[in-house]
């Protein structure tokens, strides 16, 4: 196999030094825009009729490559590994996989980019792999939460003799893209999905010299755990990486080829695993040798390698969500796309059906209002561990509960009512949801609203203060008919109540049914809205239509909460046909304005879903 190395610098020995060791791999050609650099290493490590280029088009143009190394600057792995992929060559690369969100796209976006394996060699040191065996043994129980520790050393004769490092430009970042992006591919590795980030940057003691961080620190929540990070390149030393996983039984602590076990009664247990022999700087790890090893062994068998584009992906967005964090001093969601949730019990009554269109839809969070014909409210929490269960295997979250709470006249027996909110709050803690939807209580017909202004503000105080004891956020809908059904009215409640704990829904037919202007409305509560929900109305007849057919303005506003990065929940509620249930959501002498025209649930949902998918503007 006839393999090239471009970009002559340290790592490339690395490289070169495990090729030698690969049965049938003869390194044929070497490229450096430095040509000096590039016969110095096919003088130790070539095959005897190496040649060596200043430049990567020169060589694939002249030599017949199999496999092309990139370890050149980090900037130029994207186009110099696309150059190579768009000509058949398979290409092995250093990390970083890019340097933007924009050249990873790139990547994706090539054709051939299932040619492209790339050097995450930690996750071959037998330490990393002992760590993940006791994750995923049953005794050791969930995972609580880690921390790491990147604490080495970089001095300003290592920026200034490379030429490229130092430069966001050019290395695309410091300690973390360079020097503990492996640490950081190892939290994910170990702890799975992330949900967020929050982060901050410094550049402590090279401010004359680099342009980049040589500190970072985040905060990260992953779907199993919090997750401390602190990395810097301003310590004394290169002292070895520290990871910390706390789970349920034990807590797993890893430096190099250690690993300790720690149990609760105090007791250690050291564990020490074969590091292997080091080839370069120490602090590259053993890994190199078995991950170039292995991509080889996956050609030569027409196996898949285990570190592709998709496999580092996740690492790749965390680490650009902590740059972007740390600039723009805001928290990160990791899922750049809309978060879509839905009523689906207006599909069917029947719960698993619900769950089907669901998935049709490619949704994976449901608000939960019923299931069964029966609202959630009045289910007990051994029957709705039952519905639970189900959205668990089959991976629907419940974004928020949808509740019935509020949605009874202000005079009637308020005791009665709390103790119903207060076991909504226990459901919303069984389905992992922080979240849930609540009225403003009915106005008694014919009665001026603002009369019953401070008994609703104080019915609505006494169900926040139980919520925050719960750790549960209030999203308040305004609804035709209950105090909160203008925007002045729903601005009153907020501008008195607004908190953690208590937030507004935006229901765009329902201020239109209220003959209210949804852009005037938004403009006004938009520092209180957490949540919105999908539903648009005709102003003349007031019937429910999809989105962007009615006078709702809902795509005007979407784009602006766009512009704004947005990353509240977007629930779809047709309302474009009745369903079981309608009637024990309306006051008894209202109706809801519903056209009648789509026959079934199925097609009312994905009728509602397909519309406001249309109007989401592009990222």
């Amino acid at each position: 196999m006839n393999c090239a190395i471009v970009g002559c610098g340290a790592i490339a020995y690395m490289h070169a030094k495990v090729l030698q060791s690969i049965h049938d791999c003869n390194l044929v050609a070497v490229a450096d825009i430095k040509l000096e650099k590039a016969i110095e290493l096919a003088k130790e490590f070539g095959s005897s009729d190496c040649k060596t280029y200043s430049s990567l088009e020169e060589m694939l143009q002249k030599d017949q490559i199999d496999v092309l190394h990139i370890c050149t600057p980090h900037y130029l792995h994207v186009p110099m590994a696309i150059y190579g992929m768009e000509r058949g060559i398979r290409v092995f690369m250093e990390k970083p996989p890019a340097i933007s969100r924009e050249q990873f796209k790139l990547l994706e976006e090539t054709e051939n980019n299932k040619l492209l394996g790339i050097c995450f060699q930690n996750r071959y040191n037998e330490s990393v792999k002992a760590v993940k065996e006791m994750l995923a043994d049953p005794s050791t129980g969930k995972i609580k939460g880690a921390r790491a520790f990147v604490t080495w050393t970089r001095s300003k004769e290592y920026y200034d003799e490379s030429g490229w490092r130092g430069s966001f430009i050019t290395e695309g970042g410091g300690a973390l893209i360079n020097q503990s992006i492996h640490t950081l591919d190892l939290l994910v590795q170990f702890v799975g999905k992330p949900i967020w980030t929050e982060s901050t940057m410094m550049n402590h003691h090279l401010k004359n010299t680099i342009q980049v961080e040589d500190t970072v620190e985040a905060y990260m929540e992953f779907e199993k755990g919090p997750v401390l990070f602190y990395a810097t390149t301003a310590y004394s030393s290169n002292s070895p990486v520290f990871i910390e996983i706390e789970c349920e039984n034990i807590t797993i602590r890893m430096e190099d080829s250690f690993v300790t076990r720690i149990y609760p009664d105090g007791h250690r247990e050291n564990l020490e695993f074969y590091k292997g022999f080091t080839i370069g700087k120490d602090y590259w790890g053993t890994g190199h040798t078995a991950c170039i090893t292995d991509y080889y062994e996956c050609l030569k068998t027409n196996g898949i390698f285990s570190i592709g584009l998709e496999q580092v992906k996740d690492t790749f967005t965390l680490m650009m969500d902590i740059y972007e964090s740390a600039k723009e001093k805001r928290l990160i969601q990791f899922d750049k796309s809309e978060k879509l949730s839905g009523f689906a019990d207006e599909i069917d009554a029947d719960f698993d059906k619900q769950i089907e269109v669901l998935h049709e839809c490619n949704i994976s969070y449901m608000e939960l209002r019923s299931a069964y014909g029966k609202n959630i409210s009045e289910y007990t929490l051994e029957e709705a561990k039952e519905l639970k269960a189900k959205l668990d295997r089959e991976k629907i979250k419940v974004s928020s509960i949808g509740s019935p709470i509020g949605k009874v006249n202000i005079l009637d027996d308020f005791e009665e009512h709390f103790k119903l909110f207060r076991h909504v709050v226990d459901l919303a803690k069984l389905f992992d949801t922080e979240l849930i939807r609540i009225f403003s209580f009915y106005i008694p017909k014919g009665n001026i609203a603002e009369n019953y202004k401070m008994l609703v503000i104080e019915r609505l105080s006494r169900m926040i203060y139980y919520a925050k004891d719960h750790g549960i956020t209030l999203l308040h809908e305004n609804e035709k008919g209950i105090y909160g059904d203008t925007f002045t009215r729903c601005k009153e409640i907020m501008d008195a109540l607004y908190c953690e704990n208590f937030k507004a829904i935006f229901d765009f037919a329902n201020f239109v049914q209220c003959n209210q202007n949804t852009l005037e409305a938004f403009k006004i509560l938009r520092p209180f809205i957490a949540y919105i929900h999908i539903k648009d109305a005709k102003k003349d007849s007031h019937l429910v239509v999809p989105a962007g057919l009615g006078d709702g303005h809902i795509a005007d506003i979407v784009r602006i909460l766009n512009n704004e990065q947005y990353d509240g929940f977007y629930s779809i509620e047709p309302h474009l046909m009745e369903f079981v249930g309608l009637k024990a959501l309306e006051k008894e002498d209202e109706k809801s304005n519903i056209s009648g025209e789509i026959s079934d649930g199925r097609s009312a949902f994905i009728t509602a879903y397909r519309a406001f998918v249309e109007l989401l503007p592009k990222r």
